[in-house]
């Protein structure tokens, strides 16, 4: 299942290239090595993420992969995936490498929550069109693109511990001189992820975040009703 042929490609690289859904998800029952490199130093995850095949990362990126083997021009799929622009897979990487992070220091001491908790709410790595977390997502742009300043997002995502590698791959993506907006909108919506797949209150972590980083005056437009995870109950006035 794991055998190479003469360009160190194997099965699962090749189903991969050819984008064979079903193959792809056969190998990873049945066990097979995502984490094998081709003779250009790339594991499937680098390929997927250089053609942007948003499904075919999300099955890889599911099945728990490194996320930090780099290919023979020391890019992790992470680096791949900005280098081509390609900003969906950009943020569900990111989202991925928080989610496992996450999922690390959890398990220390709650070793039976995670699966209850995707069978609560499936895991995905994919953009969040859920009706349930609208109200904060509308909440989000509007502070992402009306009231945050050019580093304000940069601070709050020091602060939620985003990676320097993190940071600069959202940052990879320039569309004018407007573009911190945009940036900031896609670091809160990461963040939102870590957020609800943890169970904690969006409002509250938002409040606390910017109150800490000196963003005051948006801060005390956050209205807190309660620390649950109910989305309108966080506004911005």
């Amino acid at each position: 299942m794991n055998a190479q042929n003469q360009h160190l490609h194997t099965p699962f690289h090749l189903a991969v290239k050819n984008c064979h859904i079903p193959v792809i998800h056969t190998l990873l029952e049945a066990g097979c090595d995502p984490n094998i490199k081709d003779q250009m130093g790339q594991t499937a995850l680098h390929i997927a993420a250089e053609m942007g095949k948003v499904d075919v990362v999300e099955m890889i990126l599911k099945a728990g992969v490194d996320l930090e083997i780099q290919d023979r021009q020391k890019k992790t799929a992470l680096g791949v995936a900005a280098r081509g622009n390609i900003v969906i897979i950009v943020d569900m990487i990111i989202k991925a490498e928080r989610y496992f992070r996450w999922k690390h220091d959890f398990q220390m001491t709650n070793t039976d929550a995670i699966e209850s908790l995707h069978n609560e709410s499936p895991l995905t790595f994919k953009l969040d069109h859920t009706p349930d977390t609208k109200p904060v997502r509308d909440v989000i742009w509007d502070l992402a693109y009306k009231h945050l300043k050019r580093n304000d997002w940069k601070k709050l995502a020091e602060f939620w511990e985003f990676t320097v590698d993190q940071v600069a791959a959202i940052e990879e993506q320039w569309t004018g001189p407007n573009s911190f907006q945009e940036h900031g909108n896609r670091m809160l919506l990461i963040w939102l992820h870590g957020i609800m797949t943890e169970g904690s209150s969006p409002a509250k972590g938002l409040y606390e975040a910017l109150l800490s980083v000196g963003i005051t005056k948006i801060a005390d437009k956050i209205r807190m009703e309660g620390t649950n995870t109910d989305a309108r109950k966080c506004t911005v006035s």
